[in-house]
């Protein structure tokens, strides 16, 4: 009759297999990056041409692909290959597919100067427009497209021509397109400031072909006497076109606060008595 302690082996010897494969059977995964094998991110080894991970996300659910910027100059691009890899001149993933090179499907601008004036709609602007806010502390806002990726963006310019009046606030903020969160905002500003004022504010990026609201209030008792360089919208036909399907010069339901925009702008209704500022902004 076999002893209690060979049972026990015996137990343990037929239980290993069993164990083995959900410890030790992740799969591998081999890809061909190019490249030297060296510096690998965690998980990873490898050879010139094939790096193999035992896991591709970089942490778990909301994990994703890292890669150190190049020029791809290890990968051979032929017909039936497809590659990927960052791209440290476009600062994108840069594309090849099947021979043909597409480049960077999405671009980032982050060059001085490189910036686009907010809002990018169609329309004439003048020198000084007022009628800006309907009302004291109301959030005035105008829809428009980020024509291209903006990173790390830190520099707001605008152009008041005519002072809010005296111990006024005004202020600027982004906000997705639902107005329920704020993407960059400059803060309360000094209202009786006149002339182009550069400001730095805290950096932001927007996402080419997304949607975004460019929105802006003053504390002013008579807020009307606030003047910018400015589209000018009221009593043009700019005005009712903006709003005939998608409401997009709009105001919001959340009131400012000496001049420093709501975190996020409540219910949106669509409005047609109001000019809308011009400002630039860039990294």
């Amino acid at each position: 009759m076999p002893t209690w302690s060979k049972i026990k082996i015996g137990l343990l010897v037929g239980l290993l297999p069993a164990l083995a494969l959900p410890l030790f059977g992740q799969v591998q995964n081999q890809n061909n990056f190019g490249g030297t094998g060296t510096g690998l991110p965690a998980g990873c080894t490898g050879t010139a041409g094939t790096i193999t991970c035992t896991i591709l996300a970089t942490s778990g659910a909301n994990g994703g692909i890292t890669g150190t910027e190049g020029t791809g100059a290890a990968l051979s691009p032929a017909g039936g290959i497809d590659l990927l890899y960052p791209d440290s001149t476009n600062h994108c993933w840069h594309e090849n597919l099947n021979g043909v090179d597409f480049g960077c499907t999405q671009t980032v601008v982050n060059v001085a100067g490189s910036g686009f004036i907010v809002p990018n709609i169609i329309g004439g602007y003048t020198q000084g427009v007022s009628t800006l806010v309907e009302a004291t502390n109301e959030m005035e806002c105008m829809r428009f497209i980020a024509p291209a990726n903006l990173s790390a963006a830190t520099h707001f310019t605008y152009m008041p021509t005519t002072s809010a009046g005296a111990a006024t606030h005004t202020g600027f903020a982004i906000y997705n397109s639902a107005g329920s969160t704020r993407v960059a905002t400059t803060g309360a500003l000094d209202g009786t400031l006149t002339g182009q004022q550069i400001l730095t504010i805290t950096s932001f990026s927007l996402v080419q072909g997304t949607s975004y609201l460019f929105c802006w209030t003053s504390d002013a008792g008579t807020p009307a006497t606030w003047a910018t360089k400015a589209y000018t919208t009221v009593g043009s036909v700019y005005a009712n076109l903006f709003n005939a399907n998608t409401k997009n010069l709009v105001k919001g339901a959340n009131a400012s606060a000496a001049g420093v925009p709501p975190a996020t702008l409540g219910a949106l209704t669509a409005i047609t008595a109001v000019n809308i500022p011009v400002a630039f902004i860039e990294p």
